[in-house]
């Protein structure tokens, strides 16, 4: 049994050798280069496009920014005292201070802190750009008289004279309201004031596409900002959490 396994492993063996030796024997180097030769033309336009593509690819994709933190529980949890909730989680082990950090809840307490009440958007011929923190106006004062128009986007006009109009549908209404910065306005479904930096000029790029605004739901957009959020224990002896988050924003990845 053991002779016949010797014998057909050196029958492999052989049989190896007598491959490599015919390929070497075989092997043209002239016909080899007479081929890539002929190819040359095919190999530099497949590098070519596959060139073309990534830069395509790469200036019409809209970055990805990630912004993480390294957190330390000790015996005090801050975070269930700062959110009044030491009656409701009594399990003080790592796992449950991570699944705290995961809820909703938990989301929708960081997203109250931040200016999130709206959004403010540029859509250019390909991408959407949100302007958290950067938009040259905001709309203050802001009360929603219909929840119908939350998550609706709300566009932001100006005609050559310079006076500003905005516009949405609802349904089947469609609004349209003349809006002068500083006034305020009203609409069938929220009122507001629309406020400018300063005297800032509307800016030249806004022409070449559409600026609008949404009134955000504080329930979707809390589901939204949970989803993208991660939360993993990363040292149980030192008890440390790590929380992270991804955003095509780079400033509401930091906040966030």
């Amino acid at each position: 049994m053991l002779n016949d396994e010797v014998s057909n492993r050196a029958t492999s063996l052989d049989s190896y050798r007598d491959r490599i030796t015919n390929f070497s024997n075989e092997f043209d180097l002239g016909l080899f280069v007479y081929i890539v030769k002929r190819s040359l033309v095919w190999i530099t336009l497949s590098l070519l496009l596959a060139f073309i593509a990534s830069r395509i690819y790469l200036r019409y994709t809209a970055p990805t920014y990630a912004s993480s933190v390294l957190l330390q529980l000790g015996q005090s949890n801050n975070a269930q005292t700062v959110l009044k909730m030491n009656d409701l989680v009594e399990d003080h082990s790592l796992q449950a201070d991570v699944q705290l950090l995961r809820s909703k809840f938990f989301v929708g307490k960081a997203i109250s802190l931040l200016p999130l009440k709206v959004s403010y958007f540029f859509s250019g011929q390909i991408l959407t750009e949100e302007y958290y923190k950067q938009s040259f106006f905001r709309v203050d004062d802001l009360v929603v008289l219909d929840a119908s128009v939350r998550g609706r986007p709300i566009t932001m006009e100006r005609d050559e004279h310079g006076a500003l109009t905005l516009s949405y549908t609802v349904g089947s209404e469609q609004v349209t309201r003349p809006v002068e910065p500083g006034k305020p306005f009203a609409t069938p479904h929220f009122t507001g004031t629309l406020r400018t930096a300063g005297d800032r000029p509307w800016p030249k790029e806004q022409e070449r596409g559409t600026l609008f605004f949404v009134i955000n739901d504080p329930a979707v957009l809390t589901a939204q900002y949970a989803s993208q959020l991660t939360v993993a224990i990363s040292d149980p002896d030192a008890k440390t959490i790590t929380i992270g988050y991804k955003d095509n924003n780079a400033l509401l990845a930091r906040d966030l």
